[in-house]
């Protein structure tokens, strides 16, 4: 079964998806923040559960159904290749 978004992993912090990662997002007010950048499932769900603890079934669930690498368009391929090379320089 394929995730839908948002991911609610608690009333406070929840997954969303773009073109080319996943995002962390958590509230503030009324207004969601993101806060962490994926594009590995296993990166993201480890990170969530050492920032976050324990994680619900239904949202473990959805994050396991999730593809290990993050789907992007094709067009997009090439700005994400640049945006790694720049972290890796910074």
């Amino acid at each position: 079964m394929a995730a839908t978004f948002p991911i609610y992993i608690n009333d406070r912090v929840r997954i969303v998806d773009n073109p080319i990662q996943w995002i962390v997002q958590t509230l503030r007010g009324k207004r969601w923040d993101d806060r962490m950048f994926y594009i590995n499932r296993d990166c993201l769900t480890r990170r969530l559960a050492e920032e976050f603890g324990a994680i619900s079934e239904e949202a473990a669930s959805a994050l396991a159904s999730l593809p290990l690498i993050h789907p992007i368009k094709p067009d997009l391929k090439q700005a994400r290749a640049r945006c790694e090379d720049e972290k890796l320089v910074a």
